[in-house]
């Protein structure tokens, strides 16, 4: 406790940790999925990942050398990165968003999945573009005020994968993590196909989405996989 010093009770010690693996893994888990799922839809930013981690010497290849992957190397691969942030821009887990209360008679709720797709706050919006993270604009405040011509390509204040402010999500640093370190293990590996066979067109897929807790896709994730020759 930092207001006593004293030691958490197994009671408050346990409810802490099944809070941290709710709001840290599950949402990951999904988030690795839809993340999957995106890149496996548009291969050339799937060759365009591969490239990164070769020229970094992170793509495991048969009888060629590679480093290891490391806490350190996970924010320094842009364009990975900035393909995790577009996935989850417009497929964010916790789509339903929260509920705050303002005061006594006023309650707001913000769904994210609509702040992150809605294109009043980004331009091409329903278009999966993960160069938007990569360009200047992206490097503008949060509080940035709304354009009065069109809205920017990457706009920080609507994306909210995580909430904003003191209650934002807790287990987000972890999650954060995880997901980055599972999602390039994974890639670094193979390269990812829709199997087409089992799975509709991505509309569908998007359209038919299942909003809960998590936002998971209506068909399940069907991929083949193919280790990097």
């Amino acid at each position: 406790d930092p207001k006593t010093g004293e030691l958490l009770s197994p009671a408050a010690l346990n409810a802490n940790i099944g809070l941290l693996v709710v709001a840290g893994f599950d949402t990951g888990a999904h988030t690795i999925i839809w993340a999957l799922y995106d890149i496996a839809c548009f291969p050339k930013h799937q060759a365009a990942i591969k490239a990164e981690l070769e020229s970094n010497n992170l793509l495991r290849k048969k009888g060629a050398p590679h480093k290891d992957l490391d806490f350190s190397t996970l924010s320094t691969l842009p364009y990975f990165n900035a393909c995790l942030k577009e996935s989850m821009r417009m497929n964010p887990v916790g789509a339903t968003g929260t509920f705050r209360v303002l005061d006594e008679a006023t309650t707001m709720w913000v769904p994210f999945i609509t702040s992150h797709n809605s294109a009043h706050n980004w331009l091409d919006a329903d278009d999966f573009s993960p160069e938007r993270w990569l360009e200047e604009e992206a490097d503008q405040v949060a509080d940035a005020k709304p354009s009065t011509t069109q809205p920017p390509r990457a706009n920080k204040a609507a994306y909210l994968p995580f909430s904003e402010g003191r209650r934002n999500c807790l287990g987000m640093n972890q999650a954060y993590m995880s997901t980055r370190t599972v999602l390039l293990t994974l890639l670094s590996r193979f390269w990812f196909e829709v199997d087409e066979s089992k799975m509709k067109d991505r509309k569908h897929q998007i359209e038919n989405s299942a909003l809960a807790l998590v936002m998971t896709l209506g068909d399940g994730l069907h991929l083949k996989l193919k280790p990097h020759a």
